[in-house]
């Protein structure tokens, strides 16, 4: 689902915390009865990888490095 949205052109390029208010919007939309946050953690590492930037993302709770 991930690799599919970075494809579409209102995402590509655009960095996680642009796109994760309107990514997680559309994942409740497609996926009700899936929480968001157990997906969350996976989803962001995934966006990362897929912009080329692997780690680029502070996870909730974490620390900047």
């Amino acid at each position: 689902w991930v690799r599919e949205m970075s494809l579409r052109p209102e995402y590509r390029g655009r960095r996680w915390d642009e796109v994760e208010p309107e990514l997680q919007r559309e994942w409740g939309e497609r996926y009700p009865t899936a929480p968001w946050d157990a997906f969350l953690d996976r989803a962001q590492d995934l966006w990362d990888e897929l912009m080329l930037e692997p780690g680029a993302t502070v996870h909730r709770g974490e620390e900047p490095r």
